[in-house]
């Protein structure tokens, strides 16, 4: 186990697209759709992976 605990990490086969400030994200094997607000997306944005699950500090 990881110091902070597990990093953040977006699972594959979702397909990010941005409209009017909206992130939408398909996801191929649901069939399904997920609508993020701004902060929603930029959290999704953050999810690489590299940031510990504490992302407070990483989105101020």
């Amino acid at each position: 186990m990881e110091p902070n605990g597990p990093r953040p990490r977006r699972r594959v086969g979702l397909i990010r697209q941005e409209l009017r400030g909206q992130t939408y994200l398909y996801d191929t094997r649901e069939e399904t759709v997920h609508i993020l607000n701004p902060t929603a997306g930029l959290v999704w944005d953050l999810c690489t992976g590299e940031h510990t699950p504490d992302l407070r500090r990483t989105v101020r």
